[in-house]
């Protein structure tokens, strides 16, 4: 776009090179896109370590609810067809 290449949000997160050399203000520019991305990646692994918190507790209430007592007998009932 304007005869030059853009460089992406994703182009530096990932660290890909630029071929091009950068004015002070869009350097600036690039230097809060790099922010970003480094926030968007600790939002990410903040977000993991909630799920995996709000799984771990979701199981725990499942498995309170549903636990059967020690000894727990369960009637089979078999009802046989003759031919």
């Amino acid at each position: 776009m304007f005869g030059r290449k853009a460089t992406l949000p994703i182009d530096l997160e990932f660290g890909r090179k630029r071929d091009v050399q950068l004015t002070q203000s869009e350097e600036f520019t690039v230097s809060e896109v790099e922010a970003l991305a480094e926030r968007r990646r600790e939002l990410i692994e903040q977000a993991k370590e909630n799920i995996k918190m709000a799984q771990q507790k979701q199981k725990q209430d499942y498995d309170r609810r549903h636990a059967r007592p020690e000894g727990f007998q369960v009637t089979i009932f078999r009802c046989a067809v003759l031919v």
